[in-house]
């Protein structure tokens, strides 16, 4: 069983310009289902529909202001593709709109200074792999 490292992730923007994320630490991705309860009394067992899917994740990265892939601010949409394990010929990457939910840096007196970003997939997660 092949098994890969984070090592060589990467995380690409293109809101008119494709950058690649600077000082990339990690990201990730949920994809999810809602359900719509259709229990009904004296049923012995929970049941339900299925409804919307949905995707969301998370990008972390060591802080370095004004660096490409840093600068965006909550509210903002764009495309989005992330790597686990590089963006070589036949390598796996996930990939569609988000708009960014939410911005934070972290700072600590004795610690590297950090930043991350929430992002919320506006339509399908695409997975794809690396044409040459």
């Amino acid at each position: 069983m092949a098994r890969h490292s984070g090592k060589n992730g990467m995380v690409k923007f293109d809101a008119g310009t494709q950058v690649t994320v600077t000082a990339l630490t990690g990201w990730d991705i949920e994809e999810s289902m809602s359900t719509s309860d259709t229990t009904a009394a004296f049923d012995d067992w929970e049941s339900h529909d299925v409804t919307q899917k949905a995707w969301k994740g998370s990008i972390k990265m060591n802080a370095d202001h004004g660096s490409d892939g840093q600068t965006l601010r909550a509210g903002d949409q764009l495309e989005f593709e992330g790597y686990t394990e590089g963006d070589g010929v036949g390598k796996t990457f996930y990939s569609g709109l988000v708009t960014i939910e939410s911005h934070g840096v972290d700072s600590s007196y004795n610690g590297t200074v950090t930043r991350s970003y929430s992002i919320k997939g506006q339509g399908p997660l695409s997975i794809a792999t690396v044409q040459a």
